[in-house]
């Protein structure tokens, strides 16, 4: 069973387009859709990592160098492409359980 209205009220996407109710088969707009009134005392608040996340891209982008050595991943495409990389199994297991062991702390 769907349930596309909730107390009468359309749904409202967070993309800001006017959603479309289904009446018996036909779709309609809703006469108006109302996304309630703003608070002036509304906030947003960060955490020190998403801030440090923030300055970290920022720094990135204003560097204007890639963060990623593009040689290298055109070395690796080419030879994937050609059937000639191997993984090292034991290597990629290892590195995952650093990995794994480093998110633990």
């Amino acid at each position: 069973m769907a349930i596309n209205q909730i107390n009468g009220t359309p749904p409202v996407r967070a993309s800001g387009l006017t959603p479309r109710v289904q009446n018996g088969g036909e779709e309609r707009k809703p006469a108006s859709v109302s996304q309630g009134p703003a608070l002036a005392d509304d906030e947003v608040s960060l955490t020190a990592e998403s801030r440090c996340l923030r300055e970290l891209q920022d720094g990135l982008l204003a560097s204007r160098e890639e963060p990623f050595d593009t040689a290298r991943v055109n070395a690796l495409r080419d030879a994937i492409a050609a059937g000639e990389y191997r993984i090292d199994n034991e290597r990629l297991a290892r590195k995952l359980l650093d990995f794994e062991q480093a998110l633990e702390g």
